[in-house]
């Protein structure tokens, strides 16, 4: 019985080590943006590539990555290919290039917009 327990621990262990090359996957420490009544919190990040951003809405919330000038005309259609974090839900984001991303909550448009600026 106590060979089963350390041969358990021993490949839990190994397996909770495991490397991954990915740029997408999430790291343990990050940015993290939560709301607030009609605001993210915080509305600007700024990260480096590979940093995690980390979302955690509340039930009326959505977050959704949205072009520069769909931002600026406070609109909400997403962005192909862009993130999109549900109501209520929690997600993360990693950015792969620089640059700004923009995103909104779309039923709180015009007023709950943020960015993420990425060096």
């Amino acid at each position: 019985m106590k060979k089963n327990i350390i041969y358990f621990t021993l490949v839990t262990l190994f397996l909770s080590c495991e490397k991954s090359n990915n740029i997408s996957d999430p790291i343990e420490t990050g940015n993290t943006v939560t709301t607030q009544g009609l605001d993210f919190i915080p509305d600007l990040i700024y990260c480096d590539i590979g940093d995690t951003v980390f979302f955690i809405l509340t039930p009326s919330h959505n977050a959704v990555q949205v072009s520069e000038t769909t931002y600026q005309n406070n609109g909400g259609t997403p962005l192909d290919g862009g993130f999109n974090i549900d109501y209520g839900q929690s997600g993360y984001f990693v950015p792969e290039t620089i640059g700004t991303y923009f995103y909104v909550c779309q039923p709180h448009l015009p007023g709950m917009k943020a960015r993420i600026i990425v060096q």
